[in-house]
């Protein structure tokens, strides 16, 4: 009853251009469904394109995954590379402390030891040196004084004379500076010579205490020995208005006249008229 009606619908229709499956007619097994093989085409459309996805995914992943990677390479380099530059600096930084350190230590070093020198300040200033040193006397060997010893007042005149008529004369002790080669009376006061009297003589006498320009200092040779000759000199100076220095040097001791009938040491040039050339002797204090 149920197919008659449908097959009376299905006539109905003919005019219409539809058709259906009859429901109840068996399929054949051999003629393949349309769905089935609609359903199958989608399958491997969806499982091409699923392939494809896939691929493409795996080609995306293993592209980011490189691009990755060479970043990474890259900053672990670049952080290398500032790590090994950091390193040098600072190393260079310390030595160039140290060096300078160095530098310091040597150069302070150096400026004590150069500050470190008093001979060398005593020469510079001419001070008279305090080292103990052998005392001796002057005796002249020859003229109207000879076999005299050389006599000094030491508080009052400042002439080394002969005798001692007058005044506090005694025994002239002396020494010649080991630093300076003055010749000291008692080693305490330099001997000058005098030439404000401008007789071509230059007397023996006491330093004044302030320098003055007609007097100069006399420098000897250090003795060793009683019996030697006592070798001194003076720089020349000439005193007419003025007392000028010549430049030239007088070496040669002698006995002239001072005042009335007493006897004076003196330094003169080698050639002179007035005076008596003598040699003084030495003779050391036991």
């Amino acid at each position: 009853m149920r197919c008659g009606v449908l097959h009376s619908l299905a006539i109905g229709l003919t005019g219409l251009h539809v058709s259906f499956a009859s429901v109840c007619k068996p399929r054949s097994s051999d003629t393949p469904a349309s769905g089935f093989s609609s359903i199958e085409s989608a399958t491997e459309l969806a499982t091409s394109s699923l392939t494809l996805s896939s691929d493409s995914s795996t080609s995306f992943t293993s592209t980011a995954t490189d691009t990755i990677s060479t970043e990474a390479t890259t900053v672990v380099e670049s952080a290398s590379t500032l790590e090994v530059t950091a390193t040098e600096t600072a190393t260079t930084e310390v030595a160039t402390t140290e060096t300078s350190i160095a530098e310091t230590i040597v150069t302070s070093d150096t400026v004590s030891k150069s500050l470190d020198l008093p001979t060398t300040v005593e020469a510079t200033t001419a001070v008279p040196s305090n080292t103990a040193v052998p005392l001796f006397r002057v005796t002249a060997q020859s003229g109207p004084t000879g076999g005299q010893n050389l006599l000094a007042d030491r508080n009052g005149y400042s002439v080394l004379l002969y005798d001692n008529s007058e005044g506090d004369f005694s025994d002239a002790f002396f020494a010649v500076d080991p630093v300076t080669n003055y010749l000291m009376l008692d080693n305490k006061q330099p001997i000058c010579g005098y030439f404000g009297d401008n007789n071509g003589l230059a007397y023996w006498v006491r330093c004044d205490t302030s320098p003055t320009i007609e007097q100069a200092k006399l420098t000897c040779q250090i003795p060793t020995s009683t019996g030697e000759v006592l070798e001194c000199r003076v720089p020349e100076i000439i005193c007419d208005n003025d007392c000028v220095p010549t430049g030239e040097t007088w070496s040669f001791t002698y006995t002239n006249t001072w005042g009335l009938g007493r006897w004076s040491a003196n330094l003169g040039p080698e050639s002179q008229n007035g005076g008596y050339k003598t040699a003084l002797i030495i003779e050391f204090l036991d």
